[in-house]
């Protein structure tokens, strides 16, 4: 090889160097990297049990070092530092910690398996303080993820999650505000998504871990064609819907003309929210901080004098949210231009205690209301969620969030019977074995998809075919634990046949 190389072939470019070990050949262009493989410790060695065991069932399995990975980094590296400066101290604190883990990672492996279906695991393993700090903060809860409690049926899509949801509601509200998803095409209105992620936030960081499922109703024409069922663990389920109800006048402000909003809020309920800025509380500064974003114009007087505190922290939020909503002002009129549904509607929210009786349960109602120039939207709403589609219902059931958005009430009547007897239900299921089989016994969080099926709604011109509820489902699963970060994606065979077959006839 070396002489057809001083002749100017470069045959067998990437394997210069040939070892024979026990039954294994290695194959290399450098003699050292060859020599370190015959003398290395195995990989086995390094692994957990579980991952043995997954891995070791693979028909291929790749191995990438952590050199090779560092200059893969580089890139989103450089990315996260000029994003830093745009968020909020302790959003990007999170990111930071996040960002330097990654000179933690060791290796990744890579496994492949064809078997009643595609199962791919991505497993990347880290080694040192900085990745165990942030990925135990990640991973801490009491919840599991599960689908325990949901109703079997014909179900879309589903979610379970478990972790805190301090750290991960701080990590997803970065994201949201980084310039990768604000440059890209408006699923909602641009104007308002900061205070849409900031609304998120404040709900997501008091779950412990959540649950839920998309069905497609077996009566579309009387319940409309989808409702969607979720279960919020918090560690009090009463404070967390009272704070939620209190938030609701806020967000009806965000749709309200500045005269309005001056009317509905006063001075003195902003100048108590600015005080909160400074709170000792993380979460009261975040909630003070949504709810200003959310008044908008109407604050703005007060915040710019805010902006001049001594406190640090009262005059970083202050200064943020004078530009946040200036940018809102600057980019409303071109909201208006937009056309799709969800960038044109703006209702308003009413909270009603108690209303219902379900299952023994009292639930409580947020009520939508569409303004008089959106009565347009109501019948493609109806359509899409029933004569109850303005309706979310809430109950609390052994400590647990239920809620209901649709028209199918059989669904959360069934929801509260599985947990008040402990059901399993949906984590029953038959349709995630295979996918169990592969996934950790308890991961992160795990997310399924009748991936053709949604891919041809979206597609389709004309009423679809009614839904099959033994269709296979894709299914993604994370595991996050202090030194590892685990991916498993199986996709059955008639999921990976339908969806090829749609791609096959699309032009």
């Amino acid at each position: 090889i070396d002489r057809q190389e001083r002749e100017g072939k470069d045959v067998f470019a990437y394997v210069r160097y040939v070892a024979l070990h026990g039954r294994h050949v290695y194959l290399g262009s450098d003699a050292k990297n060859v020599a370190a493989a015959l003398t290395a410790k195995t990989l086995q060695a390094t692994l957990s049990e579980e991952d043995r065991a997954s891995l070791a069932a693979d028909d291929i399995v790749f191995y990438v070092h952590r050199e090779q990975l560092a200059d893969a980094w580089n890139e989103p590296r450089d990315f996260l530092q000029q994003e830093l400066a745009k968020l909020d101290a302790q959003d990007a604190e999170t990111l930071r910690k996040l960002a330097a883990a990654a000179d933690d990672l060791q290796f990744a492996l890579v496994g492949g398996r064809l078997e009643a279906g595609f199962g791919a695991t991505l497993l990347m393993q880290f080694k040192g303080e900085k990745s165990r700090e942030i990925l135990t903060q990640l991973q801490r809860s009491q919840a599991q993820a599960t689908l325990a409690g949901l109703p079997q049926g014909r179900v879309l899509a589903a979610h379970a999650s478990s972790g805190d949801g301090d750290a991960s509601a701080a990590l997803v509200r970065s994201l949201l505000g980084t310039q990768l998803f604000a440059d890209q095409p408006a699923i909602l209105s641009v104007a308002h998504r900061p205070n849409i992620a900031g609304v998120f936030g404040d709900v997501w960081q008091r779950l412990e871990g959540s649950r839920s499922a998309l069905y497609e109703n077996e009566h579309p024409e009387r319940d409309g064609q989808f409702s969607l069922v979720a279960i919020l663990e918090t560690d009090h389920a009463e404070r967390f819907l009272a704070d939620m109800t209190s938030l609701t006048r806020f967000v009806n402000a965000a749709t309200l003309t500045a005269d309005e909003v001056g009317q509905a809020i006063d001075a003195a309920t902003i100048a108590a929210l600015i005080e909160r800025l400074g709170d000792d509380e993380y979460r009261e500064r975040e909630l003070a901080t949504t709810k200003l974003g959310l008044i908008g114009p109407p604050a703005l007087a007060a915040l710019q004098h805010a902006a001049k505190s001594r406190d640090p922290e009262v005059q970083y939020r202050a200064q943020a949210l004078c530009e946040r909503i200036q940018r809102l002002v600057a980019r409303q009129s071109e909201d208006l231009l937009q056309h799709d549904l969800l960038n044109r509607i703006q209702p308003n929210f009413a909270y009603f205690p108690k209303q219902e009786t379900r299952a023994g349960q009292s639930v409580d109602i947020v009520q939508m209301k569409l303004r008089a120039a959106e009565a347009e939207y109501a019948p493609q709403l109806r359509r899409l969620l029933g004569p109850d589609w303005s309706k979310l219902r809430l109950a609390i059931v052994q400590g647990r969030i239920v809620l209901l958005l649709g028209s199918n009430t059989a669904l959360l009547d069934q929801t509260v019977k599985n947990l008040q007897a402990d059901a399993r239900g949906l984590q029953a299921d038959p349709r995630w074995s295979a996918f169990q089989k592969r996934s950790p016994a308890v991961p992160t969080a795990t997310f399924h998809l009748q991936l053709a099926r949604s891919l041809g709604l979206m597609a389709a011109a004309h009423a679809p075919p009614a839904p099959d509820p033994s269709a296979g489902m894709t299914s993604l699963g994370i595991t996050i634990q202090p030194q590892r970060v685990r991916f498993d994606l199986f996709a059955p065979v008639d999921e990976v046949k339908s969806v090829a077959a749609q791609f096959q006839g699309s032009p």
